[in-house]
């Protein structure tokens, strides 16, 4: 908090630049934006401004590309943990600029590992150098509800929380 000083909007200011980060998020999602807000709000409480910029996914990917944020808000599921990898890899599009050779071996370990279990175990330290280095911070799981009559049968939910394939499904008379 040293230099820091509150500038008379309440945000704080140090030798003249505003403490002022870009999030760039994706439009595709109801939740992102109110999730967002909320967070802007709350920053903006204890000094910190927060410049949302939303746009549709080809803007996204670009405005990644470019490097033209501070901050990417990201909605990730999969039933595999090798979307840590894809998704902070130095070997895949690293698009959040992470050079963390640990963090790297790791994701390169789980993609080699065959038994299940030695791959969680991998994948659990990943998920933990993740955390601890504040690469993701998870705001909230994805959650799905959906009503059904008692007649309805052979819906299931995916690893990720999604509606599977509707295939199997099936009303009884």
């Amino acid at each position: 908090e040293a230099g820091w000083t509150e500038g008379s909007d309440g945000i704080r200011e140090k030798d003249g630049e505003r403490l002022s980060l870009t999030v760039a998020w994706i439009t595709n999602f109801g939740p992102n934006q109110t999730s967002l807000e909320l967070i802007q709000q709350q920053l903006k409480a204890v000094g910190v401004e927060i410049e949302l910029v939303g746009g549709v996914v080809p803007e996204f990917l670009e405005r990644q590309k470019s490097g033209d944020f501070d901050i990417a808000w990201h909605n990730g599921s999969r039933a595999d943990g090798d979307i840590l990898r894809t998704s902070f890899s130095t070997a895949a599009t690293n698009y959040l600029k992470i050079d963390d050779p640990e963090l790297e071996a790791l994701l390169q370990k789980q993609l080699a590992t065959a038994d299940p279990v030695a791959r969680a175990e991998v994948l659990a330290e990943a998920q933990e150098r993740i955390a601890s280095q504040y690469y993701q911070i998870p705001v909230h799981e994805l959650t799905s509800i959906l009503g059904a009559q008692t007649t309805v049968h052979g819906i299931t939910f995916g690893a990720d929380s999604r509606l599977d394939s509707l295939v199997a499904a099936w009303k009884a008379e």
